[in-house]
């Protein structure tokens, strides 16, 4: 771990003992923690706190206050005694429930690299091993939780954990538990069942310890019990999980997890509901085709499969969630047995259902991780997973054009059930930056057929394009530069200089925060979410591209170049007809990122605004745009800005400054559209700013400078204000406007 799990120090101020969790994700396990402390003389006080989150617990010399990221003692504990509880405390956090969590989680992470990168084979093995570890998870927490008197009797630590013996997915262990399921649950409902070395008896059956179908069985039926407490939130506890009787205080203490438990309970429900519709969408019956020594697996795996699928029923009974996840727990283990031996499995299944695999794991890991280690779940509404990875360029697209042209590509895979390319490109179309292309003067029309698409998306007043394609989930998309080959010939200098003057950082953001979020997604899926890898460069200049994205500040995109331009010409016509001071337009700042080392850019701040100062005269009025290519907070922009003004306060003339900051939402506004929709939101945008220019110095709102038009959406030259001061001769600083909006 990167830093100590529990902190454990001694204070000089009210509490003399602390233990804290230093993770963000962890908290103490209450009810565990408290039996620990009970077993060291602490009782549960009676008297209220001030928050119900804490709990005071008392002993004959001391006093504990319990919350789920911190321990505090008002008085030492004795000789030896701090320190074995940090170490219980500890094994509480780590236990073999989180290391099988971590190797899931590790499982589930390559499965989606590896898709990304086409390794479809190894991907579908590690689902199957992800959700292997899972489920040894869940086994785990049961028996800790549930079955711990019973496992208890055990005397050698192989019988205790000789679930670690227990074997894999196969359709004759699966086979052993379906017509057993209901009887097993009612063993489970009356608490009748036994441990007799390595069998488990329920009734008069005895089954196998190493059974992962019933361990699957046993898991889900507690999963349901502990999230159906849920429902009583305002009922009264009785008894515990495992039936002993618990005081009124620790009802109270059960009920104030009430509210997460709910919240995971909803989450179980829409993993259960997410897998039941993913089990419809799946052509078992393409594994029944007989492939060469695989014949009886093939005819064992669809026949039980089936039988599990005829116990899904309408309401999500344990019966119900059993026949679903056993479903999905053989299909995982057929898909990796396929993988290993079936020369055609890439034929037989498609990037789809891999896609979704890899998707209802993740969830699924989340879920286990957030239910046996109480660590809060928090869910990611985010629809697009960045994964450090890049997919092999031999699978792009082939192209119609001359390989010097292109410059940068970046793919993914789409999560999504259902994908109809003919409506999505002919939504696409109805964008005006969105334009078809033609192969030897035929256009590429996406057809059912095929189910693929490829269109181009323009950048205004750029010397690049996206070509996007889209092919069996799979998108691609490439940065395309040139508009002749001129600017490359076959000279690999000049393309170099070329791709290492890009500014990569910019050019990301408009392919994954405006194209793809923005434009792409929201016309394929609502509910699903697309694994995104990483930006490449199609040429071998791996220097200069890395070079590049360490040194993004020293390159400005064109965005900048057109939007001075535009604002100087208006200024121009401000100055010859209202002003009596010289007013300049300097060139504006640019800011690409804020993970940036502060001190160092303070001072480059300073530097680039003592360049621009003077090469003006004093007693002027000074314009000074500041570009935000990243989502820069209204505090950044103040903190820039104050430096800004700290600085020029200094100077021994006076001259009034104007800085406009230009938020990214305002420049992504820009690329929404074709080089005509770029001019008109371009000249909305220095209007504006013009506006803005006149109130500062208190000129007449009549408008001189000419307009392209004055509408009601007006795009705001930026959210958080401009901000203008004067300077004069005694340093006093003068503020107009200082507060940002």
């Amino acid at each position: 771990m990167s830093k100590e799990l529990i902190s454990f120090k001694k204070t000089s101020g009210l509490f003399t003992l602390q233990y804290s969790i230093q993770e963000e994700n962890h908290i103490f396990p209450v009810n565990q923690t408290i039996i620990l402390l009970e077993e060291m003389g602490f009782a549960i006080s009676n008297k209220s706190t001030l928050q119900k989150s804490t709990i005071e617990l008392r002993s004959n010399d001391n006093v504990a206050y319990l919350t789920r990221k911190e321990l505090n003692f008002l008085n030492n504990l004795p000789s030896g005694k701090a320190e074995y509880l940090k170490s219980k405390l500890h094994e509480l956090l780590v236990t073999r429930i989180k290391i099988l969590n971590q190797a899931a989680k590790q499982n589930s992470n390559a499965a989606i690299i590896n898709l990304l990168q086409d390794q479809r084979r190894a991907s579908v093995s590690d689902t199957y091993y992800s959700l292997f570890n899972s489920l040894g998870s869940l086994i785990e927490h049961t028996k800790e939780i549930h079955l711990k008197e019973i496992f208890q009797q055990q005397t050698t630590i192989q019988e205790l954990n000789f679930e670690d013996n227990r074997k894999h997915g196969t359709p004759e262990e699966a086979k052993k538990i379906i017509n057993r399921t209901a009887k097993v649950i009612e063993t489970l409902k009356k608490k009748s069942f036994t441990v007799d070395e390595h069998i488990l008896n329920f009734a008069n059956e005895s089954l196998s310890r190493t059974n992962s179908f019933l361990w699957l069985l046993i898991s889900t039926y507690f999963i349901d019990k502990e999230l159906s407490i849920s429902e009583t939130i305002n009922t009264p506890v009785e008894e515990d999980l495992e039936g002993n009787s618990i005081d009124d205080k620790k009802d109270e203490i059960i009920n104030s997890d009430m509210e997460e438990k709910k919240f995971l309970q909803e989450k179980w429900e829409k993993i259960i509901n997410g897998l039941k519709e993913f089990i419809y969408i799946i052509d078992i019956e393409s594994f029944a085709i007989g492939v060469s020594g695989r014949e009886k697996f093939e005819k064992d795996f669809v026949e039980v499969y089936k039988d599990y699928k005829s116990s899904i029923g309408n309401e999500n009974n344990p019966e119900t969630v059993y026949g679903i996840l056993g479903c999905f727990y053989l299909y995982t283990y057929a898909l990796r047995q396929m993988a290993d031996y079936d020369g055609s499995f890439d034929s037989r299944i498609d990037v789809k259902v891999n896609s979704l695999l890899c998707y209802y794991i993740e969830l699924f890991n989340e879920f286990v991780i957030s239910f046996t280690e109480n660590i809060e779940y928090k869910e990611e509404n985010k629809k697009i997973k960045r994964i450090t990875s890049v997919r092999p360029i031999q699978l792009s697209p082939q192209h119609e054009e001359n390989s010097s042209k292109l410059l940068f590509h970046i793919s993914g895979i789409l999560v999504v059930t259902e994908l109809d390319v003919v409506n999505l490109y002919k939504k696409l179309l109805q964008h005006d930056a969105y334009k078809p292309i033609a192969v030897n003067d035929r256009m590429v029309i996406p057809s059912e057929a095929d189910n693929s698409l490829i269109i181009d998306r323009v950048l205004p007043n750029m010397n690049i394009k996206f070509r996007i394609s889209l092919s069996e989930n799979v998108l691609w998309i490439d940065v395309i530069g040139g508009k002749s080959n001129s600017i490359y010939g076959d000279d690999e200098r000049i393309l170099k200089d070329y791709v290492n003057n890009m500014n990569v950082s910019a050019l990301e953001n408009i392919i994954v925060n405006q194209v793809i979020k923005q434009e792409i997604l929201p016309l394929v899926s609502t509910n699903k979410l697309l694994y995104l890898g990483n930006i490449a460069c199609y040429h071998k200049f791996e220097e200069c591209f890395v070079y590049n994205i360490n040194n993004l500040g020293l390159h400005s995109p064109s965005v900048q170049f057109y939007l001075d331009n535009r604002l100087k010409r208006k200024l121009e016509i401000l100055k010859n007809n209202e002003v009596n001071k010289e007013i300049f337009l300097a060139r504006g700042l640019i800011f690409n990122r804020n993970n940036f080392n502060k001190e160092a850019t303070h001072k480059q701040i300073i530097r680039n605004l003592r360049v621009r100062i003077d090469k003006h005269e004093s007693d002027s009025i000074l314009v000074i745009p500041l570009y935000f290519f990243y989502e820069a907070s209204k505090k950044e922009i103040e903190e820039i800005q104050s430096l800004m003004f700290e600085f020029v306060n200094n100077y021994e003339f006076r001259y009034t400054l104007i800085f406009l900051p230009i938020t990214k939402d305002i420049l992504d506004e820009l690329y929404r559209g074709d080089d005509l929709y770029f001019d008109y939101k371009s000249d909305e945008l220095t209007d504006s700013h013009i506006k803005i220019i006149r109130e500062q110095l208190n000129i007449d709102q009549e408008s001189i400078v000419p307009s392209t038009q004055e509408t009601e959406g007006e795009l705001e030259a930026v959210n958080s204000g401009p901000a203008v001061q004067e300077t004069d001769t005694d340093n006093e600083l003068k503020t107009v406007n200082p507060v940002l909006k």
